[in-house]
């Protein structure tokens, strides 16, 4: 498979078959590497299976000096609302951050920014309408401002008449 790149066979590996957090005594971790902070689908199966905290180890140097960084970093923000967990970041040359439950940032190293922090995080249990549904929570309500709007428009129209 990797002959043609010049690489030795990768021998002994297997892929995974389930999707489990890293569990330390009462932590349990659920680590998304690099891109899959931006999948809302990972971050659920990581909380379904127990995971109180999101932690993200990401390599966002192959993004130059442009704003992806930045938005992958926004997009996993996004992953700390949907969960209503923690999620502490580390970004090689990206952004390194701690963001709490409702998706504020309580510490963050800009890009290029090398050190250490100390930040506060919680370990948490709570189990959202997004945890529980997965994308059922906005395909309904989709569909129930379809159905609010093409009422209002039939309203009007038996009006105008």
């Amino acid at each position: 498979m990797f002959a043609g790149l010049g690489l030795p066979p990768l021998t002994g590996t297997v892929p995974g078959t389930t999707i489990q957090p890293l569990i330390l005594g009462p932590l349990r971790a659920g680590v998304l590497i690099c891109y899959e902070s931006t999948f809302p689908g990972v971050a659920r199966a990581l909380v379904t299976q127990g995971a109180n905290l999101l932690v993200t180890a990401s390599n966002d140097a192959w993004f130059g000096p442009s704003t992806g960084a930045e938005q992958h970093f926004q997009m996993g923000r996004v992953r700390a609302i949907e969960t209503r967990r923690w999620w502490v970041r580390a970004g090689n040359d990206g952004i390194s951050a701690a963001v709490n439950p409702q998706g504020q940032v309580v510490a963050r190293f800009p890009r290029g920014v090398a050190g250490a922090f100390t930040a506060p995080f919680g370990l948490a249990e709570t189990r959202t309408l997004f945890i529980r549904w997965g994308d059922w929570v906005p395909l309904l309500a989709g569909i129930g401002l379809a159905l609010m709007w093409g009422r209002q428009r039939w309203l009007t129209w038996r009006l105008a008449d």
